[in-house]
């Protein structure tokens, strides 16, 4: 049964993604961020406003559709406005190569774009073929990943398209067959064949297009991306501020390792910013020098707002990550601090960065352009921000709100930090903060700007005001502020599972707060926030059901009576424990995971099936006539002497059982793996109760007691027995050693022989059996 119990408590923990290797997570799943990433306005780009291993919300037809307006708008110059635009994109973007095929003959009858190119005939018609037909050459792979394209068939595409390009005479369509035999040279480059001559094409027919068409930015990309290294690199950065639609993908391929050895070839200072700005895109740490240098080079250079916002967000992560939740910044994840170094240490370098970039950024504002400087007094408000200078982000952020220059992102950003760090101004929660909180979710749940990440965001926004609160000594508010997030913020060391609210009232909260959250949750009259808190208000039906995560936490009325009750017990004041006991209705103990305990003693130990897993015990309890008994047997020990050993013994059987080495663990944690003892010391910080969870501790005095009353040898044999493993848990637990050569020091306490005798039987398994079962 148990191990249905355990495997059952990990199936109900959060799922998890897997990789090849087991269960993980990516660090960028829960690195904290509140900076919105949209604010720079970079849409090419926005893949790299996360700085580590994942690209941000990377969709390649996005990024591919940049062009598409332009390159319609083009056609409509050529052949006349009265063709739609929809005609025009179904048959370039809407139709495979296949299907087009398939249908060619019906299309040239009914399309409008495609029976204006019919009309002006002239190679106009076998143009769109032609481009059909490369497309599907670019775009076809090997599916055995042999080779990448079909090599022989682009050749022949390749001299097909010359001699359209020769018999061509409309300036526009030499053009666009020029920018084909490009696109094909580039997939059809291979360094064992002679080279396709597509630069002489585009010096005649793109490069005089410069500035006016989106075809000739396009091609110099696909000129560049032939070259080797440090050419092509150098060519990326000529051509990366008019190739739009390709940024991202010289930003993937920029080899940015290799920068300060070919800077001195660059052009001028603005090709030395371009460098610059394309490694600093891919670098996921400190690039503050970089971004000075840029703003030197080329001080109006258009993607530093991007480049500080990455800035910004990296340090949000490095600073709030480790801050409010249990896992290091993205970038320091999976690495180990140097040795001698602090995290307070790494902690002051960060905040002393943070100042440095709030300096820079106030370096360049007044030079910035007059759009730019509304992003760049954000970033500096929220640096403060991050920082806890919630007074100073205050006053740099106020009037965003209503700058006539100020993006509608930007000045809800402004509206966000000002909401939070309002409550966080204050030392404890007022009418007006708690109204906040409440103005907060309202703003994240209506406003169309924050639509695509609100339910990230609401993740975000409870889980940093409920760490926050809770730190601040408001545990209750905290806590059930935080049931509302379904962020990961924490790990049930040592095995990978999602820690959650629940979790963390059972380890931080104290009786008092219990009784607070009990309170809210029974109030009958509750006010608005209450209601929030409590997961009892309505909702408009369009804004996201947080309400959700809050009944997965379980905190419900029973609930936290339980963990109240075992906060009593690990502290051993059993009276107020039965109490709090006394207020669960005892049907309360059938749900699933206490149910598991039904058919186990807590008063039974037998050491060679710990965990009774041969369902062996008789007699079954609730929580609360375990306690209710522990007391009785306490009280009749103190006063009748011919009791104490046996009680002693019983009550040290409890305990013990109510350690990580016994069946009944659930008195004591809320959560058990056989992993728990496995390299424990690691942990920076013990949990309440270690030395009695871990080391049974208290369940030895008790069988030491036993020990000192005991008459009845076998009696007194099981106390020294139970007393000695409980000895060596500590040993193990406590890391003294020892354990090579350890033998029962409580053995010295058998005198008689009776009693050294049934010592001997429970040691080599004789009547070890009868033994368990004569004391209950």
């Amino acid at each position: 049964m148990k191990r249905i119990l355990i495997i059952a408590l990990l199936l109900l923990m959060r799922p998890v993604a897997l990789n090849s290797c087991g269960w993980d997570w990516n660090a960028e799943q829960y690195r904290f961020w509140l900076l919105q990433p949209e604010l720079a306005d970079a849409r090419p780009l926005r893949a790299f406003y996360f700085t580590t291993e994942l690209l941000f919300s990377h969709d390649p037809h996005d990024i591919a559709t940049l062009p598409y307006e332009a390159n319609i708008a083009e056609w409509q110059a050529v052949l006349g406005t009265q063709v739609p635009a929809d005609d025009i994109s179904m048959i370039l973007y809407g139709m495979d190569p296949v299907d087009f095929f398939k249908q060619e003959a019906e299309l040239f009858r009914t399309n409008r774009f495609l029976v204006r190119l019919k009309q002006l005939k002239k190679g106009w018609p076998e143009f769109i073929t032609y481009a059909k037909r490369c497309e599907q050459l670019v775009n076809s792979d090997d599916p055995w990943g042999f080779i990448e394209h079909d090599g022989a068939g682009i050749r022949k595409a390749w001299n097909d398209g010359l001699l359209l390009l020769k018999a061509a005479k409309h300036p526009h369509l030499r053009a666009r067959l020029a920018f084909q035999l490009v696109r094909l040279a580039h997939h059809g480059h291979d360094a064992e064949r002679p080279a396709l001559d597509a630069r002489s094409i585009y010096e005649r027919h793109l490069a005089p297009l410069r500035g006016t068409s989106w075809m000739e930015p396009a091609a110099a990309f696909y000129l560049s991306g032939m070259l080797n290294n440090p050419a092509r690199d150098l060519a990326f950065a000529e051509v990366f501020d008019r190739a739009i639609d390709k940024q991202f993908r010289m930003v993937q391929l920029f080899t940015s390792g290799e920068v300060e050895n070919y800077l001195h070839l660059a052009k001028d200072d603005g090709h030395r910013a371009t460098l610059m700005v394309m490694r600093d895109l891919q670098h996921p740490g400190r690039a503050l020098e970089d971004l000075e240098r840029i703003a030197a080079w080329d001080p109006g250079n258009k993607h530093l707002p991007l480049l500080l916002t990455r800035e910004v967000n990296k340090l949000e992560d490095w600073l709030l990550t480790p801050a409010l939740t249990e896992f290091n910044a993205a970038i320091r994840q999976w690495n180990e601090l140097e040795e001698g170094v602090t995290r307070d240490e790494v902690l002051r370098v960060d905040l002393a960065y943070l100042q440095q970039v709030q300096g820079f950024i106030r370096r360049i504002a007044p030079q910035a352009a007059a759009d730019q400087r509304p992003l760049l007094n954000l970033l500096d408000g929220h640096l403060s921000f991050v920082a806890g200078a919630f007074v100073s982000s205050r006053n740099l952020l106020e009037g965003l709100v209503k700058h006539p220059n100020a993006a509608p992102l930007i000045k809800l950003q402004a509206r966000l930090d000002l909401l939070i760090g309002g409550v966080m101004s204050t030392t404890t929660l007022t009418a007006t903060t708690r109204q906040d909180i409440l103005a907060l979710v309202e703003l994240v749940n209506t406003e169309p700007e924050l639509f695509v990440y609100r339910n990230t965001l609401l993740d975000q926004l409870h889980l940093y005001l409920g760490k926050k609160l809770i730190a601040r000594g408001e545990r209750p508010e905290g806590i059930l502020l935080l049931a509302r997030s379904d962020r990961m913020f924490g790990t049930m060391w040592p095995v990978w599972y999602s820690i959650n609210a629940r979790h963390v009232a059972f380890e931080q909260a104290t009786p008092a707060d219990y009784d607070r959250m009990i309170a809210l949750l029974d109030k009958a009259d509750k006010t608005p926030f209450e209601r929030y808190l409590t997961a009892t208000d309505e909702r408009p039906a369009d804004w996201e059901s947080t309400e959700d995560h809050f009944t997965g936490n379980e905190l419900s009325r029973e609930k936290l009576l339980d963990y109240k009750a075992m906060w009593f017990l690990r502290e051993d004041r059993l009276d107020e424990a039965a109490a709090a006991y006394r207020q669960i209705p005892d049907t309360f103990w059938n749900n699933y995971e206490y149910s598991y305990f039904t058919n186990d003693d807590p008063f039974v130990v037998n050491i060679e099936d710990p965990h009774n897993y041969s369902n062996s015990d008789s007699l079954h309890y609730t929580r609360r006539t375990i306690v209710e008994r522990m007391i009785a047997l306490k009280k009749e020990a103190d006063r009748n002497p011919g009791k104490r050993a046996l009680n002693h013994y019983l009550l040290g059987n409890a305990y013990y059982n109510m350690s990580w080495h016994g069946k009944y663990w659930g008195l004591s944690r809320i959560a058990w793996s056989m992993h728990d003892m496995d390299q424990w010391r690691d942990r920076e910080e013990s949990s309440s109760g270690d030395d009695d969870y871990y080391g049974c501790a208290r369940a030895k005095e008790h069988y030491v007691l036993a020990i000192a009353s005991a008459k009845d040898p076998v009696l007194k044999a099981m106390a020294v027995r139970m007393a000695g493993e409980c000895e060596r848990n500590w040993l193990d637990y406590s890391g003294e050693g020892g354990l090579d050569e350890w033998e029962n020091p409580w053995k010295e306490k058998l005198r008689d022989t009776k009693s050294q005798e049934a010592y001997q039987d429970i040691e080599e398994c004789r009547s070890y059996a009868d033994f368990v079962a004569r004391f209950r």
